[in-house]
């Protein structure tokens, strides 16, 4: 059993929260502020009742940067501003617990109709009662002087109303806020130490090379690898490959702009929404299509690290020899990944909280707070696994399951290398079992077709940990990639002259099949998210087969690219424009998340939602994504890229002396003899 939890209060100082607190100088200072218009400024910092809430606007934070600009020195008093954030959920909403003695009808009045107006919001009850929103609740920053709490000057202004409430009923949650209230952690000084490292190591290895570059005379390779010009220079460098598939490039960036396309709107949950009830309709106009089918992108990814699995694999390289190598592929992967990872998590984990603050900071804060406690499951990839609900950076459950997939990979890489008939027959094996088991899972558990289908964000916890993040449930695409890289790979070993054609009739027949598949997959997931549908039978189609075709349909053009029938659909996909965003993918993957929630944690009031909106937002995170992928990559991704290019050369140099040596062995005991 887990015993670790994750609080989010803890990315703040809790210690100073209470040792502001003063019951007499509360008592004072809300005394004075009665009678003194100093009192003004709390009330307009203080929200109000939010318009809008028929539309699901339920939150009015007030003014949060005025409220803790208060700071006046009156009569020996400090009177400071404090904001707090009071959620006061719906469900209670019984007018008993309210004592009303008031003789003001005014006040009477308005309480029963706050009260018995959260009733007409019953109507959009599956909408906003969800276990991904939270339960529906009015949510109210008040701005208090910093020494009371809230229940004090809760009770201080109902007595002075003259309205009583039975405090053991009603439930009220508050959570408050100060200036400087986010406390140093050791994780700060870890992050301080290691991007000082980095910066150092960059600003050495780069003035090195200059020296040496002025000098005309070859430095040291190791050195050199930090080398922020070395680096640059190498995401720039375009040198062509006979074995390189140039349209992959065009694709691993397309997928990923859809990727941060699709979150960017995704995360509009994590924003304080005026007009949730908008967003409902709005998922089911044909504008949201490429949005609703964002997550195929996911499948791209699958079905590429599948295909470079057995493609990279040198043509002399046989199933023996590559058994023998495994402890290097399983090194490889690690050192590829984990650097990055590990410098983004540290990032997630610090750099991040500081560099904006809101009302709404709470959410970056339990962002920070989850990484801080559950760094360990992402570096070890098995967060998809080990509470996945609470995942430190949310879009890098993908990378544990690559991962993942990528370690038994082998099982049937081995068969693949051996004659064709075992690695049909492993190939076939391989897909039977991936596909039937996503089958068996979607029909047996009748999951929505969508992650966030707002007609069924009740099952929104069961889909995502029992399907969506599921190795098992996923694994199709990858080995469908695994077969493309197979057959991609026994055609790249054949002689040069042994060519084989394609004739044009069955040509222009595969890239249409490839083609509207492709459309009608895409078409299918939002057609899943239409509210007057309740047929599960397309739902269970889309989760069992339209992931796989979908695939097979993009593992077909890659196909078909790699072998010189892609026509203009490989012109496009191959163009260097492309490279670049291609070869900073890695690193635009996992900082877009934490830019895209850093802006909107930052949220002061709650946004109205609009499609127009929401793309100018994509475009600033797509932006901002790059610019800091493109520094990551040069100066961590890059830079260990080289160390491994350099340890694993120091491999191979090494088995190639081994083998040489027992040649010579061989060879000398012949002569003895």
């Amino acid at each position: 059993m887990d015993l670790i939890t994750v609080n989010p209060a803890n990315a703040f100082d809790n210690i100073l929260y209470r040792q502001v607190l003063d019951s007499q100088q509360c008592e004072k200072q809300l005394t004075f502020l009665s009678s003194n218009a100093l009192a003004t400024l709390f009330v307009d910092a203080s929200g109000k009742i939010p318009n809008g809430i028929m539309s699901g606007n339920l939150i009015d934070y007030g003014d949060y940067h005025q409220c803790l600009g208060i700071n006046n020195s009156i009569n020996g008093m400090m009177i400071a501003g404090k904001h707090c954030t009071l959620k006061i959920p719906f469900l209670q909403n019984d007018l008993s617990l309210f004592n009303i003695s008031s003789n003001d009808s005014s006040i009477t009045s308005f309480i029963r109709s706050l009260v018995s107006g959260v009733n007409l919001l019953q109507e959009y009850k599956t909408l906003l009662n969800t276990t991904f929103l939270g339960e529906p609740a009015l949510t109210v920053g008040i701005c208090i002087p910093k020494v009371c709490s809230v229940s004090q000057v809760a009770e201080y202004i109902t007595k002075g109303l003259g309205v009583s409430v039975n405090d053991s009923q009603v439930r009220v949650s508050s959570f408050c806020r100060l200036p400087q209230d986010k406390p140093s952690s050791v994780y700060d000084y870890i992050s301080m130490c290691w991007l000082s490292i980095i910066l150092l190591l960059t600003l050495l290895a780069t003035c090195y090379d200059l020296f040496t570059q002025y000098k005309s005379t070859s430095g040291n390779t190791l050195i050199t690898s930090f080398s922020l010009t070395k680096n640059v220079q190498r995401i720039f460098a375009f040198k062509k490959s006979n074995n390189y598939i140039e349209c992959i490039d065009g694709i691993r960036a397309l997928s990923m702009l859809w990727v941060i396309l699709g979150h960017t709107y995704v995360g509009i949950f994590l924003l304080p929404l005026h007009n949730v009830v908008g967003i409902l309709e709005w998922v089911q106009c044909s504008m949201s299509c490429l949005i609703n089918a964002a997550s195929l992108s996911v499948d791209t990814f699958l079905l590429l690290s599948g295909l470079f699995c057995i493609y990279s694999i040198p043509n002399n390289v046989t199933s023996e020899r590559y058994v023998a190598s495994l402890h290097l592929f399983y090194l490889h992967r690690l050192i590829r990944i984990m650097p990055l990872l590990a410098s983004v998590v540290l990032l997630q984990s610090t750099v991040f909280h500081w560099i904006s603050d809101g009302p709404h900071w709470t959410v970056m804060g339990n962002a920070v707070e989850t990484c801080r406690v559950r760094w360990w499951s992402t570096l070890l990839q098995i967060q998809n696994y080990v509470k996945p609900v609470e995942i430190c950076l949310p879009q890098s459950w993908y990378l544990s399951m690559d991962t993942q997939l990528v370690f038994i990979s082998p099982v049937i890489s081995y068969w693949l290398l051996g004659t064709k008939l075992k690695a049909i027959c492993a190939l076939i094996l391989a897909l039977s079992l991936t596909l039937s088991s996503v089958i068996i899972s979607s029909y047996t558990n009748n999951y929505p077709a969508n992650i966030l289908n707002p007609m069924r964000m009740s099952e929104y916890k069961k889909y995502f940990e029992d399907y969506y993040i599921n190795t098992v449930t996923r694994a199709t695409p990858f080995v469908v990639g695994m077969t493309c890289g197979y057959m991609i790979r026994t055609l790249r070993m054949r002689p040069a002259d042994h060519t084989y054609t394609v004739s044009k009739p069955i040509l222009f027949l595969l890239w249409i099949l490839s083609l509207t598949c492709l459309s009608l997959s895409t078409v299918m997931l939002h057609l899943a998210m239409s509210s007057t549908r309740n047929d599960q039978s397309l739902d269970n189609f889309i989760n069992a087969f339209v992931r796989p075709a979908w695939a097979t349909a993009v593992g077909f053009i890659i196909f078909a690219c790699s072998q010189g029938y892609g026509g203009l659909i490989n012109k496009f996909l191959s163009l260097p424009l492309w490279k670049v965003p291609s070869r900073i993918s890695y690193s635009v993957f996992l900082i877009h998340f934490p830019v895209l929630m850093t802006d909107m944690s930052s949220a002061t009031k709650s946004v109205y939602f609009s499609n127009i909106a929401m793309l100018y937002k994509s475009v600033a995170y797509i932006t901002i994504s790059i610019i800091l992928g493109f520094i990551l990559t040069v100066v961590i991704d890059g830079p260990f890229s080289s160390l491994q290019g350099l340890l694993f050369k120091g491999e191979m140099n090494g088995d190639r002396k081994n083998r040489q040596n027992i040649e010579k062995v061989s060879e000398w005991k012949k002569k003895i003899k």
